[in-house]
């Protein structure tokens, strides 16, 4: 019975190969910390929209709440019964950290909403995203924020009602 088990291990060790398997590795912080998927998405709040691509590029779109003809562009349109907004800014995102990222508006119609330049972005992982902009801070929320947060969070509607 020794040697049957003796047999029986020295089989299970030939398919097993050379050695034993290496363990997984964890991904380097530097690989998580580049990873852009927590920002990647539609982000929305009230009057404003955000679209964040998978390579980092991104749209925003506001409600200026000046209508066309009223005054200097941007301005707001009605077409078709729907309020098109007026307030556009384009550019980049790059990951910093896990839920970090760093960015660059690289075009805007209203800069002293989204002005040309840097702001940071930090989001949660119940879909709460804040844009940090020199002149002010934005709080957008994913599609899946309002069954994910903690309820005192959506109660406190960040995102406007």
């Amino acid at each position: 019975m020794t040697r049957g088990l003796l047999l029986l291990a020295l089989a299970f060790a030939a398919c097993a190969g050379p050695g034993a398997p290496a363990a997984s590795q964890p991904a380097s912080a530097s690989a998580r910390s580049n990873d852009l998927t927590p920002f990647v998405g539609v982000w929305s709040r009230h009057g404003a929209g955000l679209t964040i691509s998978p390579d980092g590029s991104f749209s925003l779109e506001w409600r200026t709440y000046r209508m066309c003809g009223e005054g200097a562009p941007p301005c707001d349109q009605i077409v078709n019964n729907l309020i098109t907004d007026g307030g556009r800014a384009i550019g980049t995102v790059r990951a910093v950290g896990a839920r970090s990222a760093s960015g660059q508006v690289t075009g805007t119609n209203d800069p002293t909403f989204a002005p040309s330049g840097g702001f940071t972005a930090d989001v949660t992982d119940y879909e709460l995203l804040t844009l940090k902009f020199p002149s002010t801070t934005l709080a957008m929320c994913g599609k899946d924020f309002a069954t994910r947060a903690p309820a005192n969070v959506v109660q406190s509607q960040p995102c406007g009602g």
